[in-house]
């Protein structure tokens, strides 16, 4: 096909159309340096082409050109301000490169003007919780929660901004979320015994830890924090065999108090 448009190039060199519509026929047979030569001459030919950009955005974004392509899509936004998939894809690139700022205000304008993807709200959330704008972040991991709930992570990143803000009772609810997606997920079981230490709850920090143990038993730390749990509780005995469960572990810990 792309034959075609360049015996159209021939006869008219500066149709921006038939150069946009060349490089997306390359961009879909998988030639994309080749594809992005051409988009880019068809953005110099018409740089008020909303098309153009998209298109260049995208091929930039295959080939890696992160901070490139969000500036394509930046520009086809800024011609296009209804382009909430422009946004998004803006937001996702800047995301990437970890400009977090950008990516917070790209995604949160694509996602209020139309509907947005598990993945977007996710990264809007991690975007929020990069800069400690934690409420929000909340909100965002619970919208990409709800959009896929069968994926632990969106959960387990709701529990930790929760935990984060002191909203215990409800990081505790997102992190059983979280498990009842990915019963052996390591993060949200210790971050679960933590919150109920927070609670001052040793009883469920220590069935917690319990559970907990098979999926870490070689991390002293584990050891330690179910120590100091078991001491918690008065349980001295069982304490002292955590802290020597460390010590084999880890010979010569400071820590171990028995």
């Amino acid at each position: 096909a792309a034959e075609a448009f360049d015996r159209r190039i021939g006869l008219l060199p500066r149709d921006a159309t038939a150069w946009r519509l060349k490089g997306q026929s390359l961009l879909s047979g998988g030639d994309v340096d080749t594809a992005s030569e051409a988009l880019v001459q068809a953005v110099e030919i018409e740089p008020d082409g909303a098309d153009g950009w998209e298109a260049l955005g995208r091929s930039l974004d295959l080939q890696g050109r992160l901070p490139e392509a969000a500036e394509a899509y930046g520009l086809l936004v800024s011609l296009d301000p209804s382009r909430s998939e422009g946004w998004i894809r803006k937001g996702n690139c800047e995301f990437r490169i970890q400009r977090y700022a950008d990516a917070a205000a790209s995604l949160g304008e694509g996602l209020g003007t139309g509907p947005g993807s598990a993945e977007a709200w996710f990264q809007l959330g991690s975007s929020l919780s990069e800069l400690d704008r934690l409420d929000e972040a909340v909100d965002a991991f619970g919208e990409a929660g709800n959009l896929q709930p069968g994926n632990p992570e969106p959960w387990f990143q709701r529990g930790a901004a929760l935990q984060r803000l002191g909203r215990i009772h409800e990081a505790i609810e997102a992190f059983d979320r979280t498990l009842e997606a990915a019963a052996s997920h390591k993060g949200a079981h210790f971050l679960r015994v933590i919150a109920y230490r927070e609670l001052g709850n040793p009883e469920e920090a220590a069935a917690s830890f319990e559970a907990a143990l098979p999926l870490a038993p070689d991390d002293p730390l584990v050891w330690w924090q179910l120590g100091i749990t078991r001491e918690e509780l008065g349980e001295i005995g069982a304490a002292a065999e955590a802290y020597r469960s460390m010590l084999e572990r880890e010979p010569g810990e400071p820590r171990a108090r028995y």
